[in-house]
């Protein structure tokens, strides 16, 4: 009988949710239930019991120890809810609640250990398995309850055999305590639907979870359902519904539910219709509530934090990488992948320290014992990338440590080559502040808050002539401020206390006594915003002073002459028309020829043209007068005090040193005209107008004697600077004028041929003096040069009336009669007659007449000669004519 009772509870045992087993107390399992068996992953309960032969060795994982255990089960009568790690049969493991008490006989003496383990492994490690054991425990709980319904429907029969009946009894109370005993260890809550009658019926857990009392009964399914959040009430109805329509074969759902606070709570909730009609429409469910809302916080709380984690180590500006306990690396963040130059292919499972130093260079590297103390730093290390390229790194490493053991760590690497780097460049600008300060072409003096002397470059030694030693701990005001000054100085210091802008053009005091012209700046040298001092700066001004002296009298004189610019003149006119300045006189002059000498000589020629007037003009004049240059080519005279008789005199005094002059090769010739201010009635405008009209009066008449004058000295510098001699003119004017006769020529051209045989050459005046009087041949470039002498001599003429009929004669008597002369390259006829005919008498000439550069020949050779040319350089008329007139 006692076997037919065991045999009823055990089978109860065997149809249960949770793993129960019995075990002995040396830790040997003598059964265990099917829900047991299917938690390890064994096939059948009997193979559990006939595979593990040593509890502790073979199904504990960690080194539990079972007999510490047991020793707590004889202290406190059981152990509830104790987590442990099992090994299953596959090797993996996994984590349960284990509650265990120990049978005692009548006597107290210890038979067997009994207990259930409720796998709670979906809790650790993934949400679906955590689901699955729920299902599993209100399965449980639904077959506890169809054992009890059962039980009562038994109990008439059970009447009928007392003795029966009570084993029965005992059975069924001994397997109520183990439900109870199970619901309690899970902390779940049942309840009990009628949906026939709509009535819930919840258990003392069920109402302890939701803070009601057993007098706050739920009587409905609505009631029910307005207690569940606004937001949730969708889901949990359409997952009911599905179940209750044979949808789905158990119920499961996770809300929030409002608790008798009004708080709403996270529960996790399962249940089965137990009861069907034979259509299939539900009549009855049962299900359990569980409390999850600080799993859920604490999901969510790990969530956030592995999600914070994983933002933190994917964008972090550092590389981090991640390493188990054999120092392997499990993972990296991007910025080592950049920083390395590794892909995670590439680094994913090997030793970190061959990643780090891949051709082996480091003596050392950190190591997983040498976190044991904590974090590991190194602020200045060097690792290296793929490519064996070294980088200065700042490195940490940081220890993972679970249950007082190291089981990997992070180590993380700071790039601080940008800092190595900016460390550079900060000693590179120091040095060249310091350079800066040293070498500064400034005097710089550096201060301490008391305005003693710190420091000084070699400017400041170099300028006012002080050693260092000699500055050191005195005020500047001391060294190099005078008597005079030390008011102004003090207005300075006041300056630089306020932090205002100094410069200031002043005079300082040098050691041995002189003083020196220089421009003070300075003021607080400020570091993060507090002044440590102060800094003098002194510029040498001498040489400005110097350039605005000379601005200031580039601004009053004409830089060409040294005489008064206008501007100067027009002020002292100002100042001068006065009374008691009358009589006032103003001579105004005009050079003659300067175009001309601009023209055909350039104009440094024409500028010495100038100077050497402006000197003329100066030595003629009083010291009391004020000479000025008027314009271009004008001068003008202020005589304050003169008379007409006086102004003449220096008229005349100034034509009579212009003709003195010889330094030029156009011969000083300058117009004057003069007037004369005698009542401050007079405008003095209507004064000089009157002056330079009497001068353009001078200049027309002097003109043709101007001109002959100009053409004259032209001539004769002519002679002085060449080969040509006025022999040579003379013969060719005979010369030509016989051979234009020969060829029947009026008065007029007979004039025009003997004037363009003395000045054909004119032209040569502006060529160099190497060229004319060079005894070898010329170069190309020289003759080159040498060929302008006929467009120079054709300007020359160009500008007197009395040359003008014979420039373009000038121009051309270079050409030839094959078209192969100079300038312009014309043929034949094209050539002007006069041209013609003076290009074979000066070829004559110059053959028949030693040069520098040749020896004569005879008469005879150069007929010969100019015979031979005839029809190629000559023209063969002209050419027959002046052979003909020796025969």
């Amino acid at each position: 009988m006692i076997n037919e009772n065991r045999e009823i509870y055990m089978d109860l045992f065997d149809d249960a949710l949770i793993g129960i087993f019995h075990s002995t107390i040396h830790g040997q399992f003598i059964y265990v239930n099917k829900a047991f068996a299917t938690i390890l992953k064994y096939d059948t309960p009997e193979e559990v019991v006939s595979s593990i032969n040593n509890i502790e060795e073979e199904f504990y994982a960690n080194n539990y120890n079972r007999l510490a255990l047991l020793d707590k089960v004889r202290r406190d009568g059981k152990l509830s809810n104790h987590e442990m790690q099992y090994y299953c049969k596959d090797g993996s493991i996994i984590t349960a609640l284990l509650n265990i008490h120990i049978k005692k006989d009548s006597q107290g003496n210890e038979l067997y250990v009994e207990g259930f383990i409720n796998d709670i492994t979906s809790l650790k490690e993934k949400e679906e398995k955590f689901k699955e054991n729920e299902q599993m425990l209100q399965e449980l709980n639904e077959e506890l309850e169809a054992t009890l319904h059962q039980l009562t429907a038994n109990e008439e029969e059970l009447r009928d055999n007392y003795d029966q009946l009570k084993k029965k009894e005992a059975a069924l109370k001994e397997s109520e305590e183990r439900w109870h005993f199970a619901l309690e260890g899970s902390g779940d809550g049942v309840w009990d639907w009628d949906i026939l009658n709509n009535y819930v019926y919840g258990s003392k857990r069920y109402n302890e979870i939701r803070g009601f009392s057993e007098n706050d009964p739920m009587n409905s399914y609505e009631e029910w359902m307005d207690y569940v959040h606004p937001e949730d009430r969708e889901l949990v109805n359409n997952e009911l519904q599905r179940h209750l329509d044979g949808q789905s074969p158990v119920y499961i759902a996770e809300y929030r539910i409002c608790c008798k606070n009004g708080d709403y709570i996270w529960v996790h909730e399962r249940g089965k219709a137990t009861q069907r009609t034979p259509d299939g429409q539900p009549l009855r469910m049962v299900g359990t509530l569980r409390d999850v809302t600080k799993e859920r916080n604490s999901q969510e709380a790990l969530l956030f934090q592995k999600k914070s984690f994983e933002c933190l180590f994917n964008n972090s500006s550092d590389a981090i990488v991640h390493f188990d306990d054999n120092e392997n690396i499990v993972a990296a963040n991007p910025r080592f992948f950049e920083l390395f130059h590794y892909t995670s292919e590439e680094v994913i499972g090997r030793y970190i320290n061959d990643v780090i130093d891949p051709f082996k260079k480091l003596a050392g590297y950190l190591t997983l014992d040498g976190l044991i103390g904590g974090d590991c730093q190194f602020q200045d290390a060097i690792r290296y990338d793929k490519h064996g390229n070294p980088i200065n790194v700042f490195l940490k490493g940081i220890p993972i440590i679970i249950n007082g053991k190291i089981i990997g760590g992070y180590a993380t690497y700071t790039d601080i080559r940008p800092i190595k780097e900016a460390e550079v460049q900060i000693r590179r600008q120091q040095k060249i502040l310091e350079s800066y300060f040293e070498y500064s072409p400034d005097a710089v003096v550096y201060l301490d808050m008391n305005h003693k002397i710190q420091e000084i470059n070699k400017k400041f030694t170099d300028l006012f002539g002080y050693t260092s030693h000699e500055c050191f701990g005195k005020t500047v005001d001391e060294l190099i401020v005078d008597d005079k000054h030390l008011e102004e100085s003090g207005r300075i210091n006041d300056l630089a206390l306020h932090n205002s802008e100094i410069a200031v053009d002043t005079i300082r005091r040098r050691k041995n006594g002189t003083f020196i012209d220089v421009c003070v700046r300075g003021g607080p040298t400020i570091v993060d915003g507090e002044i440590i001092g102060y800094h003098g700066i002194y510029t040498d001004i001498r040489e400005r002073k110097e350039a605005e002296e000379r601005i200031t009298y580039l601004s009053y004189h004409d830089n060409l002459t040294g005489l008064y610019n206008r501007t100067f003149f027009e002020e002292e006119l100002k100042r001068l028309d006065t009374s008691r300045q009358l009589p006032l006189s103003i001579i105004i002059g005009d050079v003659n020829g300067l175009k001309l000498t601009n023209d055909v000589f350039g104009h440094l020629v024409g500028d010495k043209l100038l100077a050497q007037t402006a000197e003329v003009l100066k030595t003629a004049c009083r010291k009391e007068d004020i000479l000025c240059r008027w314009g271009g080519d004008e001068f003008a005279i202020l005589l304050p005090k003169t008379n007409k008789e006086v102004a003449n005199l220096i008229c005349q005094r100034i034509y009579s040193l212009s003709k003195q002059s010889a330094d030029t090769p156009i011969h000083i010739s300058i117009s004057l005209g003069y007037a004369i201010k005698y009542s401050g009635m007079q405008s003095m405008t209507d004064v000089i107008k009157a002056a330079e009209e009497q001068m353009y009066r001078n200049k027309l008449l002097e003109s043709k004697s101007t001109r002959s004058h100009i053409i004259h000295s032209l001539e004769k510098s002519l002679y002085e600077r060449s080969h040509e001699t006025e022999a040579h003119a003379q013969r060719m004017k005979a010369l030509s004028i016989k051979l234009g006769k020969s060829l029947n020529l009026d008065n007029d051209q007979i004039n025009e041929l003997g004037l363009l045989a003395i000045l054909h050459d004119i032209g040569k005046i502006a060529i160099s003096d190497s060229i004319l009087l060079k005894p070898d041949k010329l170069t190309e470039k020289e003759w080159e040069e040498m060929k302008r002498h006929s467009e120079i001599g054709y300007r020359i003429a160009e500008t007197s009336p009395e040359l003008l009929h014979i420039a373009k004669y000038i121009l051309f008597h270079h050409e030839r009669w094959d078209g192969n002369g100079y300038p312009h390259g014309l043929k034949g006829d094209e050539i002007p007659l006069l041209s013609r005919i003076i290009a074979i008498v000066d070829a004559y000439d110059v053959m028949t007449h030693a040069r520098a550069y040749k020896e004569a020949i005879s008469h005879e050779e150069a007929l010969v000669e100019i015979n031979r040319c005839s029809g190629s350089q000559f023209d063969p008329e002209i050419a027959s004519v002046f052979t003909g007139i020796f025969e």
